[in-house]
């Protein structure tokens, strides 16, 4: 009868040994990688970077908008791609005088934006891009970087410090 018990005891005392060995280990932390950019007359200024512990929500596939950016490592391995809106231009609606559905954009001068990337310790810079026109065929849906990225607008240096 004193067998059982030692065997159960044994059991407990090594499961408690191995959650704590694996408690003990810090696990590799989540960080995020925020860039801020500034748009003033159409010319693009990184103001700075900042990287922070936590994970973004799951990304929601896009595939619109006005700018195309991506964050490369050392040897020009593209590591991170996407469109993004440019900043600054407000879409409104209204009703005209004549009961017809009326609209435009409404352009800031300057603006400040924020693009949030998982952080990897291998980023090097960013650089963003023009488009090219959109095509209304189905295969618009299917984005690539030939199939989207153009002229080179600017590349910054991302300079990362993770250290608070």
């Amino acid at each position: 009868m004193l067998k059982p018990c030692i065997l159960i005891i044994t059991i407990i005392i090594a499961g408690i040994l191995l959650y704590s060995d694996s408690a003990a280990q810090p696990e590799k932390q989540s960080k995020i990688l925020f860039v801020y950019m500034r748009l003033k007359n159409d010319v693009l200024t990184l103001e700075k970077t900042k990287v922070v512990n936590g994970t973004l929500k799951p990304n929601r596939a896009k595939n619109d908008g006005d700018l195309y950016f991506e964050i490369t490592a050392a040897q020009n391995n593209t590591l991170i791609s996407r469109l993004v809106r440019k900043p600054g231009k407000i879409p409104f609606d209204y009703i005209g005088d004549d009961g017809q559905l009326k609209g435009g954009v409404s352009e800031e001068t300057e603006e400040l934006f924020v693009i949030k990337v998982p952080y990897r310790e291998s980023m090097e810079n960013i650089s963003f891009y023009s488009i090219k026109p959109h095509t209304n065929t189905s295969s618009a849906n299917v984005i690539c970087d030939a199939e989207v990225k153009d002229t080179l607008i600017a590349s910054f240096p991302l300079n990362l410090n993770t250290g608070e």
